[in-house]
């Protein structure tokens, strides 16, 4: 199918669904970010709750390869 042979009621449909498809994008990239920065401060305000738990070393161990 080239160019030419798409009508212009196929294209807005086309064009229909491409926006509809950009919109749920763009509210799915909003909706994680939201849920990460709310990870972000819960994480925060644990580790400040708890303070005896450490980080793990940001060097892999060892041991675990083979």
């Amino acid at each position: 199918m080239t160019n030419s042979s798409v009508g212009f009621p196929q294209f807005y449909q086309i064009q229909q669904i491409l926006d509809r498809f950009l919109g749920l994008k763009n509210k799915l990239s909003d909706l994680h970010h939201e849920i990460s920065n709310r990870t972000q401060k819960q994480l925060k305000a644990f580790a400040k709750q708890n303070p005896e738990i450490k980080q793990p070393d940001s060097e892999p161990d060892q041991s675990l390869k083979r």
